[in-house]
């Protein structure tokens, strides 16, 4: 029986300077289908590893969460590193991004077979730039959600917009009327929600003529990586559900809150391998 979510798109080890000095496992789209996962929901994960023994411990991390592996490719080559520096308040800086197996990631016949039996798909910027694909979920009535990050390629934008149930964006210090003009600019391209995450202003979002802002919550932060993760896996789970933008927004928003109370993107066992670091 197929899943009813599934994410497409990058894994990663997140690799902490000293003084954390820890190597965990993320990826952006490893860490949405990890979310939801702990919502519950039946996932698959569709993406590459590589042959090493940083994808050895992404496929680990991954199956003990109970993930849907079955769609992911273990190919020649070095599985992503983020090397990742803590500041004050918990702020996650990267200081280096090698995406590895994971850049231009597309999938196989085989994987969008198994997309199409999904309620829900989501992709990451990380994607190859032929996304002819997601049209392709959309028109058989999969809903298809999509993070472009940050607001760089327009014409990205413009093709997958008009296919997007949400198109999630990030403008980490944004001001909320900032991020409402970019959530308009964006609808217009089509997606029927947008939503622009903020930082500590909070998020915004955009469906229809109804405009949303959610503030965030404060919290003893300890690690803000994979906090937007977290956000559109709370979502994504509460539309899933059956809730309305706002409401899913403020589920996202507490989910994201959760998240900044733990090292790393989602709960998980700090890795170690012989594997020489890039």
């Amino acid at each position: 029986m197929s899943a009813d979510v599934a994410t497409v798109g990058d894994n990663c080890i997140d690799r902490y300077l000293p003084p954390v000095d820890r190597s965990l496992v993320g990826g952006n789209a490893l860490n949405v289908a990890a979310g939801l996962r702990c919502h519950g929901r039946e996932v698959v994960y569709v993406g590459a590893v590589g042959d090493d023994d940083h994808g050895r411990a992404v496929l680990d991390a991954a199956a003990a969460l109970g993930i849907d592996l079955e769609q992911v490719r273990v190919v020649p080559g070095r599985t992503g590193v983020t090397t990742v520096r803590l500041g004050p308040g918990g702020e996650r800086e990267f200081v280096e991004e090698m995406l590895g197996t994971s850049e231009n990631f597309v999938p196989s016949a085989a994987a969008l077979e198994r997309l199409a039996g999904c309620a829900w798909v989501h992709g990451t910027a990380s994607l190859g730039v032929d996304g002819s694909w997601i049209a392709d979920l959309a028109a058989d009535s999969v809903r298809v959600s999509y993070d472009f990050s940050h607001p760089h390629d327009r014409s990205r934008m413009a093709a997958l917009c008009p296919h997007l149930e949400v198109a999630f964006l990030s403008l980490p210090a944004g001001h909320p009327q900032t991020g409402l003009e970019l959530a308009r600019a964006v609808s217009a391209l089509g997606a029927r929600a947008t939503v622009v995450t903020l930082g500590a202003a909070g998020s915004v979002g955009v469906t229809g003529g109804t405009s949303i802002h959610q503030p965030a919550l404060e919290v003893e932060t300890v690690d803000t990586l994979g906090a937007g993760d977290a956000y559109v896996a709370g979502t994504v789970n509460a539309l899933l559900a059956g809730a309305d933008l706002d409401q899913a927004m403020s589920a996202g928003t507490a989910d994201a809150a959760s998240a900044c109370r733990h090292l790393g993107a989602w709960p998980s066992q700090p890795i170690s391998t012989d594997e020489e670091m890039p």
